[in-house]
């Protein structure tokens, strides 16, 4: 089922429509409790964080919105499923982390049913942008060159990154080739789509960490970054042992040229 307002002959789908209409939805939610926390700490009813601690909620919560919005706008318009699917997904790995210290700890059954909704309301995107129409307006059916076993953001780093090279070839990409064969370059390609993400996010981690002041939630904050760092840059890890090990098939008794 699909809407007008065709794209090379493709018509937008439902799908495409509701991801964009819930991640607005979405964002909305964020900017209420973004209000919320704003108010409370005008009434100073608010005793549970300081000043500090709210300033970095805001900014967190600003820029997830913003992020969201640049996504859904990409998604609409058919450029991609990447900048939409990597801020959801983050929220959904950090979110999932915090629900499992909560149950852990001390938090209500109202605090929980509370993060389960919002976890639930960032999942519904995910799920209606993997349907096979909307992977195929987003561009996302991949290239010849492209390996078919890819995550998401993978396949989405991998096609934007051998269209550039198509236009334009670089040096280290046809060295690459030479010595990597097409699929282990394509891999090692990939391996940047999530060794870069979870390189910020140890380097992020540790600046909250040096900044904590031994504040409790800072520290706890440091850690979900960087245990977080860990699980999104284990991709990446894969991708370049595969890409190595394709590289040793490829070259056979060949040697490494430089």
């Amino acid at each position: 089922m699909a809407i007008s307002d065709e794209r090379h002959g493709m018509r937008r789908p439902v799908e495409v429509v509701l991801a964009c209409l819930l991640t607005v939805g979405y964002v909305v939610l964020l900017l209420g409790i973004a209000a919320s926390l704003v108010w409370k700490v005008v009434l100073g009813t608010d005793n549970l964080m300081s000043d500090d601690g709210v300033g970095f909620s805001l900014l967190v919560l600003w820029v997830g919105c913003l992020l969201l919005l640049v996504g859904a706008a990409a998604l609409y318009r058919g450029m991609g499923r990447g900048p939409l699917l990597i801020p959801l997904l983050t929220v959904l790995a950090v979110g999932t982390v915090g629900e499992v210290i909560d149950l852990v700890g001390n938090a209500t059954v109202k605090g929980n049913m509370i993060g389960a909704a919002i976890l639930a309301a960032a999942l519904f995107p995910v799920l209606l942008a993997s349907t096979p129409l909307a992977r195929r307006w987003a561009g996302l059916n991949g290239t010849a060159q492209t390996p078919p076993h890819l995550l998401p953001h993978e396949r989405w780093f991998v096609d934007k990154a051998l269209k550039a090279q198509r236009k334009k070839p670089t040096r280290m990409f046809t060295n690459a080739q030479v010595n990597y064969g097409p699929d282990g370059a394509t891999r090692l390609l990939a391996t940047y789509a999530s060794v870069v993400p979870g390189q910020t996010l140890g380097v992020l981690g540790i600046v909250t960490l040096l900044a904590s002041g031994g504040r409790d939630y800072l520290v706890a904050t440091s850690s979900v970054l960087i245990l977080l760092a860990m699980f999104v840059m284990t991709p990446g890890v894969v991708r370049m042992y595969q890409g190595v090990r394709l590289g040793r098939t490829f070259r056979g008794d060949r040697p490494f040229q430089r």
